[in-house]
């Protein structure tokens, strides 16, 4: 939290060093905004597919499993009637 706070004084500091006008103090804030806005988006985007990915893959995984249950239990009943 303090890196937080550090950063914010950082750049209230910086930003007042500039002497910009205060419509171009507001793009750079909206332009930092949008950018850090944009990057957390594509995080969330990624975890998603890979949360997707590995939940089609068990669901993959647990439907090759359940294909092999009736061929084992057909194997099962062939033996019982040699037998």
């Amino acid at each position: 939290m303090l890196q937080l706070w550090e950063l914010k004084e950082q750049l209230i500091k910086d930003l007042n060093e500039a002497n910009l006008p205060i419509d171009a103090v507001y793009y750079v804030l909206k332009d930092i905004v949008e950018e850090v806005s944009s990057v957390y988006n594509q995080q969330i985007q990624q975890l998603q597919m890979e949360k997707n990915a590995a939940a089609s893959a068990k669901e993959d995984e647990s439907r090759d499993d359940s294909q092999d249950e009736p061929a084992t239990a057909a194997l099962e009943i062939e033996e019982k009637e040699e037998k």
